[in-house]
């Protein structure tokens, strides 16, 4: 990017980087920013590291910016002399912007190369030791929840302001999560993080008494433990978060009443102070929160085993579908670890240092290894011998996820309508709502959970596509338990009559359910929505697929 900025500035092109909502907290050590002045001191960090010569602009704690622009982590725009833009990109790519601008504006001649703008990119100084307390470990797939710092615990004392220059300093940040139990059930875990904030420069003086948090719950919202305290670490020093998994159940329109006691000691020796704070928590997705890379799952593992496992023995497709996915999450994870500049290549020396890594993974022996290499190095480790049957099982169980999510309407046929809302529809399997989709995101389920669209194995619904639960959660945007029309893709509503069987406006988990079953019978080769003629079928021969409606 800064070569393209060198080379087109002199053309008259201006260029602005847009600091927005992290995409990935944690990522190099840093996290969230409460406070808009928080924000500035990143820009002020990121231009120190990495020497650009490119504008930086701040966008508002509200997020402005990022909702006007479309809420990608990456997004890029060419925008011309009348204000309208040219060309929209979700995902930045310099060679992609140097091409369109060429057309636009000319080409450069003699263009600049990296070697020539000798740019260093600084590490994130220096911190207490890390890896001392050991990371919890999640249930699940955790959402971010809206967490608000005050000045108190009235729900009439103003927010903490965003000028915090009369003020304490927020050293350190709660983040809160909750599983997507919780929000089909009304009950599942909440996760409380509390991260020092490398800005200050201060760690944990583990000899004075630790972290310690107290909740006040509001009525009809049950958590346990209402109170707790960080552990007894040995260690003088260090820079680990403080991690809490509670019990959570029941729903309020109020927020929970957190505080926060601990001391603040700077890495400079020079003052180590009792710091008291005080948080609103809303359960309520915060849209804006990004997701965490790694947490309490260590790279170079999946669920804290080793690559692969598999034996000669394990041969079924089942296995080899779980095997395979197994790995493409294993692989998925040390990517989210490793490649900091998310440009999907990772510098072979960095991964040399990750255990169980396969020597060989840098096929192409440019010394970086993409995904793609990775994930084929994981899977060659894995088994004794490669077996093609079983790669065209893991790429058709892919399939089926994707034709899951373009399939709205459940008929498990794609309409005209379905074909042409394609970019709409596969939003549904961004899970972190960060605007793209990742390996992990449409990775088969493992054995036991497979079987597409709504069929599979009883008690459950086809890893390739969401449960009744987990669809209303994903299109539930008001969080009411029920979905309208005005929250469905516009293809669901030439067939709302058909899902909405009460009439009364709304699609609930039941009458999803029941969409659900009807797919059952015709998945088995029954009757769909017991039309007649149907489930007529020769021995032998596959059920038909109902033509589209």
């Amino acid at each position: 990017m800064e070569t393209v900025q060198r080379d087109f500035s002199e053309k008259g092109v201006k260029f602005y980087y847009i600091y927005k909502a992290l995409a990935h907290p944690e990522t190099n050590g840093y996290i969230t920013p409460f406070t808009l002045q928080e924000r500035l001191m990143h820009v002020a960090e990121a231009k120190k590291k990495l020497g650009s010569r490119i504008t930086w602009l701040c966008d508002t704690m509200a997020n402005d910016a990022k909702h006007g622009l479309g809420d990608a982590p990456n997004s890029e725009f060419i925008i011309g002399p009348n204000g309208k833009f040219v060309k929209v990109r979700r995902w930045s790519r310099p060679d992609e912007l140097r091409a369109d601008l060429e057309e636009l504006v000319g080409v450069v001649e003699n263009p600049t190369s990296i070697a020539d703008i000798g740019m260093k990119r600084l590490e994130p100084a220096k911190t207490a030791p890390k890896g001392i307390v050991a990371r919890l470990q999640l249930p699940g797939r955790m959402t971010s929840i809206k967490v608000q710092p005050s000045k108190g615990l009235s729900l009439s004392t103003p927010p903490l302001a965003d000028d915090l220059t009369g003020g304490e300093p927020l050293y350190v940040k709660l983040r809160a999560e909750v599983d997507s139990q919780y929000f089909q059930e009304g009950k599942g875990k909440l996760y409380l993080g509390f991260f020092l904030d490398p800005l200050y420069e201060v760690h944990w003086n583990n000899q004075v008494a630790p972290v310690a948090y107290e909740i006040e719950a509001p009525e009809g919202v049950e958590i346990t433990p209402l109170e707790g305290n960080g552990p007894k670490v040995e260690e003088k020093a260090d820079a680990d978060p403080r991690e809490f998994l509670l019990e959570l159940s029941g729903e309020s329109q109020d927020p929970i009443r957190l505080t926060v006691k601990y001391f603040a000691c700077d890495d400079a020796d020079t003052f180590c102070k009792a710091v008291t704070q005080h948080y609103l928590v809303t359960v309520q997705r915060d849209r804006d929160g990004g997701s965490r890379r790694g947490g309490g799952r260590p790279p170079g593992s999946f669920a804290g085993r080793p690559f692969g496992g598999a034996t000669a023995s394990s041969t079924s497709a089942d296995e080899e579908a779980a095997r395979r996915s197994k790995n493409l999450k294993a692989a998925v994870a040390i990517f989210r670890e490793h490649d900091a500049n998310e440009d999907g290549k990772i510098d072979k020396s960095e991964l040399a240092r990750v255990e169980n890594v396969p020597a060989d993974s840098d096929a192409d022996k440019d010394g970086l290894v993409s995904l793609g290499e990775l994930v084929a190095a994981i899977n060659a480790q894995s088994t004794p011998s490669r077996d093609f049957r079983s790669r065209a099982v893991a790429q058709r169980d892919i399939g089926d996820v994707l034709l899951a999510a373009l399939d709205t309407d459940g008929d498990g046929a794609l309409s005209t309508d379905e074909l042409a809302s394609v970019s709409q529809s596969l939003r549904t399997l961004d899970r972190n709502s960060d605007g793209q989709l990742t390996p992990n995101e449409i990775a088969p389920a493992p054995a036991g959970q497979r079987g597409g669209r709504f069929g599979g194995p009883p008690g459950g619904f086809g890893g390739g596509r969401p449960n009744p639960a987990e669809m209303l959660t994903r299109m539930d945007a008001n969080g009411d338990g029920k979905v309208s029309k005005s929250e469905v893709p516009q293809q669901m509503l030439q067939r709302w009559d058909r899902m909405d069987t009460n009439s009364d406006g709304f699609i609930d988990k039941k009458e999803l359910e029941q969409l659900a079953e009807r797919f059952r019978g015709f998945s088995r080769g029954g009757s769909f929505g017991n039309r007649p003629g149907n489930n007529q079928q020769r021995e032998g021969q596959r059920p038909r697929r109902p033509p589209n409606e």
